[in-house]
């Protein structure tokens, strides 16, 4: 016979165990997120993200910014349509839509919270652009002649200012973004690309063959001097990833090479990520009057497992190439 006590006992302890994990599951929503508190200004926009992950729920709340900027630009543009051979053109429209995740780089995260097993999120994303937001926040003119300011993005902002404006390059909350003024300002698609830039130099060459991949297609790099120093060779993925191919070789005027070895190697490859259709990477080629010194690095060849060790090694690099002579050149890959 059953002893009833007992039972019931045992019935309570489960009711309240039950009882506390209900209480766990549910969900209360922030009531900033609920009652919307922030609201959009003159020159931002406002998002809300909620998802079962602090990424589901940031794509949600870009989501709903690219969604006004689509419908703003849409309402903007009803007067600029064009007419050809009575059809009539909306083709800038559309590209703009489809392009607008990718080129929100002002986003600035103002709340978050996890209750139960969502999470919520509301993103400011400034629709100015940086040279606008420098000037409403105080910049100061650069003195130096980094590497940096010779890129692509500082000489729009130099034209756009009147001189370069003194910045750092960090990657900051999982985006590459320039320091100025203590101030952060993403860069374009929140990616290292945003830098890339084809760079000519008399005293180094360097050339990447052939410079447009397709599929998994082999690439060599071939490098000459006509200066004697130290040579270095890197490569720099649009993810952020540096690899060294020569680090402080000493030569001579006059020295050429391939790299990799043809007599060991068929050449260097490009991993396209699933879901990409291209990507890019930049050849950095560098002969200094001295060694480069870095940290650590990591060795074309070599297990890519130091990618955010080797991020950080990106600004030192920059910094230290000021005074050498740089080349750089471009390697696409598309998928095949």
């Amino acid at each position: 016979m059953y002893n009833l006590r007992h039972l019931n006992v045992k019935l309570s302890i489960v009711s309240v165990i039950l009882a506390m994990w209900l209480v766990g599951c549910q969900t209360t929503i922030p009531n900033w997120y609920q009652q919307r508190e922030y609201t959009n200004t003159n020159h931002t926009l406002i998002g809300y993200g909620i998802g079962n992950s602090q990424l589901e729920a940031r794509e949600s709340a870009i989501s709903e910014i690219a969604s006004a900027l689509s419908t703003q630009f849409s309402q903007q543009s009803q007067t600029v349509v064009e007419e050809n051979n009575g059809e009539t053109s909306y083709i800038s429209r559309v590209e703009y839509q489809l392009n607008t995740h990718t080129n929100l780089h002002g986003l600035t995260l103002l709340n978050q919270a996890n209750s139960g097993n969502k999470y919520y999120v509301v993103y400011q994303f400034d629709k100015r652009t940086t040279a606008t937001r420098m000037v409403a926040n105080g910049y100061h003119c650069a003195e130096d002649s980094s590497y940096l300011y010779r890129t692509a993005v500082f000489q729009k902002l130099e034209d756009e200012l009147g001189c370069v404006p003194q910045a750092k390059l960090i990657f900051h909350n999982n985006y590459w973004a320039l320091k100025s003024n203590d101030y952060y300002y993403p860069l374009e698609g929140n990616s290292i690309a945003a830098l890339f830039s084809e760079q000519a130099n008399p005293y180094i060459k360097a050339s990447a063959v052939p410079h447009r991949l397709v599929g998994n297609a082999p690439y060599s790099i071939h490098v000459s001097t006509h200066q004697a120093g130290y040579l270095s060779l890197f490569t720099l993925s649009d993810n952020g990833e540096l690899q060294d191919a020569h680090l402080n070789l000493k030569v001579n005027d006059g020295f050429k090479s391939r790299y990799p070895d043809p007599a060991r190697y068929e050449g260097l490859r490009i991993a396209i990520p699933e879901g990409s259709d291209r990507v890019k990477e930049m050849i950095i080629a560098t002969l200094c009057d001295q060694p480069i010194v870095l940290p650590s690095t990591n060795p074309i060849q070599t297990n890519p497992d130091m990618v955010e060790r080797n991020q950080k090694n990106i600004p030192l690099l920059f910094n230290q190439i000021s005074q050498c002579n740089v080349s750089t050149t471009i390697v696409h890959a598309l998928a095949g």
